[in-house]
Formats: C-alpha cells, structure tokens, sequence
C-alpha cells in the first residue's frame, strides 16, 4: 500500500460483509480498493431477500483489481457498475435486483423501469455462477440492460446463472 490522497492511494483489500447491499432512493456511492473488492453476506447469514426494497434510482459503484460479489444486491430502477482490471466474479449466492417496481400512490399504480448493470474487466474474466441471478426485468414499462465486457488477453464473459430482462409488449 502507498499513497497519501485518494488520486496516489494504491494497494489494500476492501472486504464489505452484508446480507444485502442497496441504496437510498436517487442515492449514488462508489468503493474503490486498489487491490480486490469483494462484497458477501457475513459468515452464518443468508444473502437477504431483495424484492422487498423499493428505493428507485440509486447508483453503486465497485472497483478493485478484481471484484467478487457473494451477496444480495437491490438497487430497484438503478445502476450497478462493477469494475476490474482482473476478474469480475459473481458467485452462486449473489442475487442482483435492479428490476422495476410497482408502487402505489393512494389510488393510482405506477410502475418503474428496469435498471442496468454494467460490468467491465480490463484484462480477465466475467465469470457468473450457475446459482447467480441479474435481475433488470420491469412490469409494464422498459426492461433495463445487462452490459459485459471483457479485454485484453484474458477477457472473457461467462455467465452461466439466470438473467432476467422481460418487459411487457409496448415497453
């Protein structure tokens, strides 16, 4: 590790144990670790349910020399940036909700769009596990989009969970 100020700063591991990763509605917020990312429920606790949130828009952003995440996350309507120079690697428990919501207003039901993923590896691999999910489908309005890619001479995308991007006809 070196580094005085955000801009020099190099090297570290950051290690986020939570059984759901989300956002305030309209929130953004970005993690930076010059070594790997990763994100996971604690040891002895299931990733959390993520339909039940429904805070639209938030933005998250994780970046490290290589980025595991092993947990729920839900951003309903919003943006997951997942950023390595490595691998990019979602495990079999990760469960990613960025899917449109229906809201009630008193007597009116509105629905939300799909959000977006974008997941970007410099020089390795975007590897899903079979038991993952990405989630960006929407009820009646735009599904969202699902973005990867992967250069250099080990890029690779490899998704081999769920993908869910369904809309409605019309939308």
């Amino acid at each position: 590790q070196s580094g005085t100020d955000a801009a020099s700063y190099a090297g570290g591991t950051l290690n986020m144990r939570t059984p759901l990763l989300t956002g305030e509605a309209g929130s953004f917020m970005a993690y930076r670790a010059g070594g790997g990312l990763t994100v996971s429920a604690p040891a002895g606790v299931a990733p959390a349910d993520p339909v039940t949130i429904d805070a639209l828009g938030a933005e998250v952003r994780l970046a490290g020399q290589s980025v595991t995440v092993d947990t729920s996350v839900a951003l309903p309507s919003g943006r997951l940036v997942l950023e390595a120079e490595d691998d990019i690697v979602l495990t079999d428990r990760a469960d990613i909700d960025l899917s449109g919501r229906t809201l009630q207003f008193f007597d009116v039901t509105k629905h939300s769009w799909g959000g977006d993923l974008l997941m970007e590896s410099t020089d390795g691999a975007i590897r899903q596990a079979g038991g993952s999910t990405i989630d960006v489908s929407a009820t009646r309005n735009d599904g969202g989009s699902i973005t990867a890619t992967a250069t250099g001479d080990n890029g690779l995308v490899d998704l081999e969970g769920t993908l869910r991007g369904s809309a409605l006809a019309g939308f």
